[in-house]
């Protein structure tokens, strides 16, 4: 055994140095590890590079000569061990060896700008921004009065969202620029739209009025509420889900799925999608969790809910899945699919009277609407009455 001077630097970029993670954070997939032997024998020996990624097990990397140099590529972003042995010592390394490590992280920061005010000498500024690695105040604010300057800085502020910042209108109009960064040096920037200061509101007397009337006010039925705009960057990472799993690349699209809900947990495209693939490959109980996050998020996002019976007829959980698709019904009473799966609950609960109206009611909504292609399903179900 020898031993090794080790430093990991990035392919032009220096390493950073973290007191609170006493490790390297380098922001390129491409390692170059420079080495120095503290012993010279075996001056031929051939050595190897030994490394694991997070709690993985280690992994024999390819041999090389004493003296070549030594590049790694990251496949993915993690904490990364590293030890060097020679090539013929093929034991496993153990806790008494000299280990190494460095935190890879090649992502850029998510970052979006929420709103932005100016009212009696403050600012308010809202903001989501998301990543795995940021450092304690990763956010810092600039006031912009045209794109080609630095701007006035106005402070760096913790990820929480919010900043309240006094300010002279005197600087208005301006734009308002956010820069987020995480530990490796990774960034991202939002600017705003040019922010005006505001105008002084003079209160005027209100008109004389004639005394009100006797009759009862109509009351205004509340407003529905906004439908949720996804962040950008969460439906870019739905969409490479999508591809993923069209072209059957299931692992990473569950990969890409998750981190869309990350970034956008209202976001309910990727959950759907997310519990669908869980589904397909027969992992119930995690495709449940991922409707009912969807159901939780919309309760009348009929797409959940019959995802949601769809799995609890597969677990033999049949009154549950009824419950579900009655709610199903309830919300579109059209839905075929709905219909023949609630049928399909009822048979397996002995309610074959209800079953047979369930299908039959699929077959009228089929006929009507022209569906040929599931004229199959559910003459296979009406079947089944005919032989009782």
């Amino acid at each position: 055994m020898f031993c090794v001077r080790f430093a990991i630097f990035l392919v032009g970029f220096s390493a950073l140095s973290l007191p609170a993670e006493a490790i390297p954070v380098c922001n390129s997939s491409i390692l170059r590890i420079d080495y120095t032997l503290a012993s010279e024998d075996k001056d031929n020996s051939m050595l190897v590079l030994w490394y694991k990624h997070g709690h993985q097990g280690w992994i024999r990397g390819k041999s090389f000569q004493k003296g070549d140099p030594l590049n790694f590529v990251a496949s993915d972003e993690g904490v990364y061990s590293f030890i060097i042995k020679y090539a013929d010592d093929t034991s496993l390394p153990n806790s008494s060896d000299t280990i190494y490590r460095c935190l890879v992280d090649f992502s850029k920061p998510v970052l979006q700008i929420s709103f932005i005010s100016f009212e009696d000498g403050k600012l308010t500024v809202k903001w989501r921004a998301y990543d795995k690695y940021f450092a304690d105040r990763p956010i810092e604010i600039y006031l912009l009065k045209s794109l080609d300057e630095q701007g006035k800085f106005l402070g760096r502020f913790s990820n929480n969202g919010y900043a309240l910042i006094s300010i002279d209108k005197k600087w208005f109009p301006a734009k308002i620029k956010l820069l987020a960064v995480d530990r490796a040096g990774n960034y991202a920037v939002d600017i705003s739209e040019t922010i005006f200061a505001e105008t002084k509101k003079i209160l005027k007397p209100a008109p004389a009025t004639k005394p009100a009337s006797t009759q009862p006010v109509q009351k205004i039925p509340p407003l529905p509420p906004e439908p949720h705009i996804p962040l950008i960057q969460a439906v870019e990472q739905y969409q490479l889900g999508r591809k993923c799993r069209l072209t059957g690349q299931m692992n990473l699209a569950k990969i890409h799925y998750k981190r869309s809900i990350e970034l956008d947990p209202k976001y309910i495209n990727p959950q759907i999608d997310l519990a669908d693939v869980f589904r397909s490959l027969g992992e119930y109980n995690k495709s449940a969790v991922y409707y009912l996050k969807a159901i939780k998020t919309d309760s009348n996002n009929v797409i959940g809910w019959q995802g949601l019976a769809r799995v609890r007829i597969q677990q033999g959980m049949y009154k549950q899945a009824k419950q579900c698709l009655k709610k199903v019904i309830e919300m579109d009473d059209k839905n075929i699919p709905g219909w023949i799966y609630l049928g399909d609950a009822e048979w397996m609960l002995g309610e074959k009277s209800e079953s047979s109206e369930a299908w039959l009611r699929a077959k009228k909504l089929i006929r009507d609407g022209k569906f040929s292609k599931l004229e199959p399903t559910i003459a296979s179900r009406l079947k089944l009455i005919d032989e009782k």
